[in-house]
């Protein structure tokens, strides 16, 4: 897991019980509690290693992705499976001193190609409607909207509003391309 948390959950992804013995982490942050204290853009100690390599909302935070790619590929024993998500159209995370980059779906697609690994599943996290939501979120959590009234206005909005967006997104509009963010599965 690179850029995970040791005994913590990522959002509501969770491990099976049986494979929580198996998980190495790796991360630069040392109160992470990471098996590998080490960055994914450094030449890393393994090769052919893993069958599994997850690597959920890392994308923004990594300065040169190629040897990240790079990296992804080395780890991986052949058939290995990559599970990668990143964010799209969403404003810059909490930690926003390190959220760096977005990246586009076509660039990943040519990314995952370049460094052998097949798409197996793909699917966007939200279309617009859910877009526009985070962006109105952002506007009210970061308090840049000063006038009470319509701060008001919004939080409700926002509290009532928060599934209506995922369903209109199913039932209007679906496009790879306007998407808060994706996630795939591929193999190498």
């Amino acid at each position: 897991d690179i850029g995970g948390v040791s005994g913590n959950r990522r959002g509501s992804f969770n491990y099976p019980i049986e494979c929580l013995d198996r998980i190495k982490y790796l991360n630069i942050n040392p109160d992470a509690k990471p098996h590998f204290n080490i960055s994914i853009e450094d030449k890393l100690p393994f090769y052919d290693e893993f069958e599994c390599i997850v690597a959920t909302e890392l994308l923004e935070y990594i300065d040169n992705i190629d040897k990240c790619f790079d990296n992804f590929n080395r780890l991986g024993k052949i058939d290995s499976i990559l599970l990668l998500s990143w964010p799209w159209m969403n404003a810059l995370h909490g930690d926003y001193d390190y959220d760096f980059k977005r990246y586009s779906l076509i660039y990943i697609k040519k990314k995952l190609d370049r460094y052998g690994f097949k798409i197996l599943d793909f699917n966007p996290n939200g279309g617009f409607f859910t877009v526009l939501w985070d962006f109105i979120h952002r506007l009210h959590f970061q308090k840049l909207i000063k006038f009470m009234p319509l701060r008001i206005f919004i939080r409700v909005f926002l509290l009532l509003s928060k599934h209506f967006v995922i369903f209109l997104d199913e039932l209007f509009y679906s496009s790879d391309f306007v998407s808060t963010g994706y996630t795939l599965v591929a193999k190498k």
